[in-house]
């Protein structure tokens, strides 16, 4: 498409914008003619938070949008087109799968080692999903042909072997669904068809709990921290 549109907060109306405009937050009115015009360069994904929305074209420029004005605020450049972008959880970092399987990450705040908008020199090949933790800006899980990897800063740890579309990554625990089997058989679709997989460092302080003590569990907790621990 080579438009969007957005709903005011607390207001019926619609607001529509083209693509190719640079809306500044401030408009008023529509140019529905506009909005007929074709654009060269076509939306291929997005994404988007309570404060940011983000639209990738096929050309690989990346729009940065503010929320709820709708201002444009920023303009990235990628060398291949996207196909599925993601946001973490406090918006600081976009992570962007091109149409080659290529996981990309883009620092949004600067507070990553760069500057807001730099390409973090990190990347993994093969991606076909990729989900970010609803409650941990540096937690996220992915895909990678018949493996799935968790990572924590960047880091991994030892994959699972899963085929596994992912649903929800939260309270470190991912749920996932073996979509390719219940397309197989649509009408009888079975529970164990459903995957909750637990992140590592929830295991691991499950078993020092169980087999070693307090203290030491205490000592990766601290290590390791989140909520649910």
């Amino acid at each position: 498409k080579q438009w969007y549109q957005r709903r005011v907060h607390g207001d019926r109306r619609e607001r529509v914008f083209h693509i190719d405009n640079n809306p500044s937050g401030q408009e008023t009115a529509t140019n529905y003619e506009r909005m007929l015009e074709k654009s060269n360069d076509p939306i291929c994904a997005l994404t988007a938070s309570d404060k940011t929305l983000i639209i990738a074209r096929e050309s690989g420029s990346l729009q940065r949008y503010a929320l709820p004005s709708v201002a444009l605020v920023n303009r990235y450049t990628l060398s291949s087109r996207p196909h599925h972008l993601a946001l973490n959880c406090n918006t600081t970092a976009l992570s962007v799968v091109d149409v080659t399987g290529l996981l990309q990450f883009l620092d949004l705040d600067g507070s990553r080692g760069g500057n807001e908008g730099d390409i973090l020199k990190f990347e993994r090949k093969d991606v076909w999903d990729m989900k970010w933790a609803t409650d941990n800006p540096d937690l996220f899980a992915m895909m990678e042909k018949t493996r799935m990897y968790i990572f924590r800063n960047m880091e991994p740890e030892e994959p699972i072997l899963s085929s596994g579309y992912i649903c929800s990554f939260h309270d470190l625990e991912i749920k996932a669904v073996l979509l390719d089997e219940i397309l197989r058989d649509p009408e009888n679709p079975t529970n164990d068809l459903l995957l909750e997989l637990e992140v590592k460092s929830l295991r691991d302080t499950r078993d020092l709990l169980e087999k070693v003590g307090i203290k030491d569990a205490q000592t990766f907790i601290e290590e390791n921290p989140h909520p649910r621990l």
